[in-house]
């Protein structure tokens, strides 16, 4: 992979239980922390705040590198909604970064989050717009097949299939606005897809809705 010079770079390693294991839990619950947690937590928000950071520069890998590990420290906390939040952002760096296979697979792995934590309604939901996604990005065969994979993987009972994404020369539909910043916590908010209606914010766990 290729690595860019950063001196403002946080040289510790992602899999540190202690800074995770106090961000994850800490922005998975909305609790306060003090002391050495508090600090260790604010080392890790600075983890987020760097692959934001890289994204936004155009350093798609390397800020799916970093998302994608913080999402194996929040699974490992038993945090499978704020997991499938990270994956779904790391998602979105690999599609960026022309990752497809990589895009695909922590999508997968977004979806199997949101289920575990509960929230299969979520994971059908999301599934469509990933698929507009990545036909967006020009990726039609693997939008193709993953909206055949989840169209079976999500049928559940009373839950039904995960809809098909609209096509792509389907009619616009309006839609609320979708606020830039958290209301909670005042971070930059990132949706998944314009046609989102709630995004969680990545740093204070609020969900917001358009409107």
């Amino acid at each position: 992979m290729r690595r860019f010079n950063r001196p403002n770079r946080i040289n510790r390693p992602f899999r540190r239980r202690g800074p995770l294991g106090a961000f994850l839990g800490g922005m998975g619950r909305g609790a306060g922390m003090a002391g050495a947690n508090r600090q260790l937590a604010d080392e890790a928000r600075q983890m987020l705040d760097e692959a934001n950071s890289l994204f936004d520069s155009g350093q798609f890998a390397e800020a799916a590198d970093i998302l994608a590990q913080l999402a194996e420290a929040a699974q490992t906390h038993n945090l499978p909604q704020r997991a499938g939040q990270l994956r779904l952002r790391a998602a979105q760096a690999h599609l960026q970064a022309r990752n497809a296979a990589a895009a695909v697979e922590h999508s997968r792995a977004a979806l199997a989050a949101f289920t575990q934590a509960g929230m299969p309604g979520r994971a059908v939901a999301l599934a469509p717009r990933i698929v507009e996604q990545l036909r967006a990005a020009g990726f039609n065969a693997e939008a193709e097949a993953f909206a055949k994979e989840t169209h079976t993987t999500l049928a559940a009972p009373g839950l039904g299939p995960a809809p098909s994404a609209a096509p792509a020369n389907a009619a616009p539909t309006r839609r609320p606005a979708q606020q830039t910043n958290c209301p909670q916590c005042g971070a930059a908010l990132h949706w998944l897809t314009r046609m989102d209606d709630e995004v969680d914010c990545e740093y204070c766990g609020a969900v917001v809705r358009a409107g």
